[in-house]
């Protein structure tokens, strides 16, 4: 009897000694990505340009005029995000998020302004075309046209001008 009693218990303990650690859930086949872009004052930004890009996806989208933007039916849950919007810098991270939620709610996107300063443009020259008074001066070395080409396949390439198929000459209306 007294054996049969250590065996039971022996049996019982066993069990709970043997038992199968819990399994972590499956990963999830896709998962909703979303957030919010702001600049440095803290406005939305409309219009930005969000690229996600994983090891199984490469996905575009734009922020809404509040500045939100989703991402739906993303297949991993560690992912690059860059936002490019005119005016700022480039945004770039990389995410590795547990495998464990559906819907993920990223932090604020805070975007910072640049700015390139262009190179200075000196225009030389003179205007090709000179409105006096009560006449309109064209400069016809200004016009490309074929070698030995005649004056009507000069007018026609001159604002304003139309020549009709007569030889007929109208200028801004007039003939």
């Amino acid at each position: 009897m007294r054996t049969l009693l250590v065996a039971l218990i022996f049996i019982t303990l066993s069990g709970k000694l043997f038992a199968q650690q819990p399994v972590p859930p499956p990963p999830l086949p896709f998962r909703e990505v979303s957030g919010v872009v702001k600049d440095e004052k803290g406005e939305t930004v409309p219009g930005a340009t969000i690229t996600l890009k994983s090891v199984s996806d490469t996905i575009n989208t734009s922020s809404n005029e509040d500045g939100i933007f989703v991402f739906k039916n993303v297949k991993k849950a560690a992912f690059n995000l860059t936002v490019t919007n005119m005016g700022s810098e480039t945004f770039l991270k990389k995410y590795l998020n547990s495998d464990v939620a559906k819907k993920l709610v990223l932090d604020p996107i805070t975007l910072k302004p640049s700015s390139n300063q262009l190179n200075e443009v000196k225009i030389n020259g003179t205007p090709s075309i000179v409105y006096k008074t009560d006449t309109v001066e064209y400069r016809a070395s200004d016009y490309k046209v074929r070698e030995n080409s005649t004056v009507d396949e000069l007018l026609k390439k001159m604002e304003g001008m139309e020549v009709g198929t007569d030889g007929s000459l109208v200028h801004q209306g007039k003939t």
